[in-house]
């Protein structure tokens, strides 16, 4: 479901009846369409966004104002880290992430590895920088992020505090369904519609 899509249905629960672009609430409902797909995104470690074995460059650096350590940087399209493995499947720890002041990636500090050893990265995927769209095979969660939009505009668009409640309500049960629905069948279902793009990052499953 593309972005335009969402925000339509998202103007239609409020009583509205047509998305226009280029006008002055665009741009504030764009924004507001980014917030609220990255707040749906990173409740669940949804399937759909689910990526496993993405393999890390382990770098080291002792640069001033900075403990000496190896480190590894995040993906672009990493929204949250789930695990980082070795070759041998064992959990290493690690830091939170933090920004590297010269090229503004995020990285986190891992312990008990040196250069050569090889990891891999376990996330859920930004649905964003992948481009926006969300998983049709998902229903319950296009109707959640739909209904969380509505609650999250409803006061700038419609100053209707009664229509934002209820529509937050409604998000809260599909988004719950939709959790209840990937937990069950998220470990037998390979296809999901954000695998394509990711393929190139999955060594393992």
């Amino acid at each position: 479901m593309d972005k335009g899509t969402v925000i339509q249905r998202a103007l239609e629960k409020l009583g509205e009846r047509e998305y226009m672009e280029n006008t002055a609430t665009d741009d504030p409902i764009k924004r507001a369409y980014d917030i609220v797909v990255r707040r749906c995104n990173g409740r669940f470690k949804w399937s759909f966004a689910r990526v496993t074995g993405r393999k890390l460059e382990v770098k080291e650096r002792d640069d001033e104002g900075w403990e000496r350590g190896f480190y590894v940087e995040l993906p672009d399209d990493c929204l949250i880290v789930e695990s980082i493995m070795d070759a041998r499947r064992r959990k290493v720890r690690h830091s939170e992430f933090a920004i590297d002041p010269e090229t503004r990636k995020r990285i986190v500090f891992i312990e008990g590895v040196n250069k050569e050893s090889e990891l891999y990265l376990a996330y859920t995927a930004d649905i964003i920088t992948l481009g926006g769209e969300l998983p049709e095979s998902a229903p319950y969660f296009c109707e959640g992020v739909v209904c969380e939009l509505a609650a999250e505009i409803a006061i700038s668009i419609i100053s209707n505090a009664d229509l934002a409640a209820a529509c937050k309500a409604e998000a809260a049960q599909n988004l719950q369904r939709a959790i209840d629905i990937d937990a069950r069948q998220w470990k037998s279902n390979d296809q999901h519609p954000l695998r394509d793009i990711m393929k190139s990052n999955i060594f393992w499953h």
